[in-house]
């Protein structure tokens, strides 16, 4: 069989409900990165989507911010969340949730500093 016979042949075997569920992942995925972009772009910085070029990074700010975007199901821990959410900032202060692990002696412990996205635009001057 010839190539493009056997494409022919794998499409056709394709599960229809799959295949519109993989595509819509990927139009949620896509549309988040554009949103992050158009964010910073209106705040005068250069916000460049570059995750359809198959890197590791979706949007850059070139000498500021490489950001890997992601969105779907377990994107977000729900126990971390909570942990933010018990925050209550006074007037004019922000939440942040300091995560790091324990790993051990002789290794370097992993940290994390997790902030909501609107509190993410307040800081790099987002007007909303």
């Amino acid at each position: 069989m010839g190539k493009m016979k056997d494409l022919a042949i794998q499409q056709h075997n394709v599960d229809p409900a799959k295949s519109r569920r993989g595509r819509n992942a990927r139009q949620k995925g896509n549309s988040w990165e554009r949103t992050i972009a158009a964010d910073l772009v209106a705040v005068g910085l250069d916000g460049k989507r570059i995750g359809q070029a198959g890197g590791k990074t979706d949007v850059s700010v070139t000498g500021e911010w490489c950001i890997q975007a992601k969105k779907g199901r377990g994107a977000i821990s729900q126990r971390q969340w909570d942990w933010l959410m018990a925050l209550t900032p006074r007037a004019g202060e922000r939440r942040a949730l300091a995560l790091s692990d324990a790993p051990g002696a002789g290794t370097k412990s992993r940290r994390l500093v997790v902030i909501e996205y609107e509190t993410w635009l307040d800081l790099i001057g987002v007007e909303r």
